[in-house]
Order: C-alpha cells, then sequence, then structure tokens
C-alpha cells in the first residue's frame, strides 16, 4: 500500500511538470534513453551538477528561456521532475522554421 501511495503522490505532483502523454511513455519504458527539454526557475548553470548526478547528460544550456537540453534514462528524467526548480520537461524535437511568404 505504502509504495502505491508513494508512486500516486509522485504522479500528482509531476502532472503539472510533466504531460501525461510522456509520463505515460516514460513509465513503460523506464530504461529507454530519451531526450527531454527542462526548463527550470533557476540559472541553467546552476542546476547541472544535480542533473548530472542524476545520470543524465547535458546538450545544450538554454538562457532565454531558462532550460537545458538533456538526455538519459526515462527513471532520471521522472526522478528529475520530482526536483522543486523544474517547471517543465518535454520532449526535445527538432523545430524546423517556416518559409518566409513573399509579398505579392
Amino acid at each position: 500500500m505504502k509504495t502505491f501511495l508513494s508512486r500516486w503522490l509522485r504522479r500528482r505532483k509531476r502532472s503539472g511538470v510533466i504531460r501525461p502523454e510522456l509520463q505515460r511513455w516514460l513509465d513503460t519504458a523506464p530504461q529507454a534513453s530519451v531526450r527531454v527539454i527542462v526548463r527550470v526557475t533557476e540559472d541553467p548553470q546552476s542546476c547541472r551538477p544535480a542533473i548530472e548526478s542524476m545520470g543524465l547528460n547535458i546538450h545544450r544550456v538554454f538562457q532565454l528561456v531558462p532550460g537545458l537540453a538533456v538526455e538519459g534514462p526515462a527513471t532520471a528524467v521522472l526522478a528529475l521532475a520530482d526536483q522543486p526548480w523544474v517547471t517543465s520537461i518535454e520532449i526535445d524535437r527538432a523545430v524546423h522554421p517556416m518559409p518566409k511568404e513573399r509579398d505579392t
């Protein structure tokens, strides 16, 4: 019972940080390596040691919108979601700019 309750409480806390579909995917593949964008409330550089200590590799640090691009096991990403300085976690996807519209 205690294990179920602690898992339920962690999921409830994470619900504002991780979208439900990503949460389900991470839960079903806990050892999968995933790339995510982590947005934080603090200076991203100050979060580096904690993130790296969880076994996650940092690929990029963003300053304009405080965050980091990280990669590692799904279990580490789920643990990261429990940190008070993490505001959101989303899949790191390629972004393609829209072509400029020509004046007609």
